[in-house]
């Protein structure tokens, strides 16, 4: 599929409790949402908020159990999960190519639900960090693979 280099082990992580999560902390949002996403960016993590139509699929795909492994190819203009593919909306694609850029810089990378006080009561943000989450709030669970293109 893709190169070692272009392969990366992603760390995923749940909360104990239902709806727990820590804070998202200080960062860069875009002045204006994509189509789909708005994407928010710190020093060691980006965070995605998705739209209400795609969240319920993208915390399924990203941090429900599995059966078999989860593969996942990420490219600037669409994502495949379980062979499904997801076109990348335009106004997304600078988003989309920053965590690819972001990720092959990553010795490790991780993902799980964060919030932030800033966004209305409810929002998760989607958060991918070069570092592991707090572990009062998250427990490790499967991991999976991301092959960046």
């Amino acid at each position: 599929m893709g190169t070692q280099a272009n392969t990366r082990l992603v760390r995923r992580y749940a909360a104990y409790y239902f709806n727990w999560c820590q804070a998202f902390g200080e960062h860069q949002a875009d002045p204006q949402a994509g189509a789909n996403m708005r994407w928010l960016r710190a020093e060691d993590r980006i965070g995605i908020i998705v739209t209400p139509e795609l969240r319920k699929r993208a915390l399924r795909e990203l941090l429900g159990k599995h059966s078999d492994e989860l593969g996942i190819v990420l490219t600037c203009s669409y994502a495949e999960v379980s062979q499904s593919c997801y076109p990348v909306a335009e106004a997304d694609r600078p988003g989309m190519t920053q965590l690819i850029a972001f990720m092959h810089r990553c010795r490790e990378v991780h993902v799980f639900l964060t919030y932030h006080l800033f966004y209305p009561p409810g929002t998760r943000i989607i958060t991918v960090s070069s570092k592991r989450p707090g572990v009062l709030f998250y427990k490790e669970i499967e991991p999976f693979t991301v092959h960046l293109l």
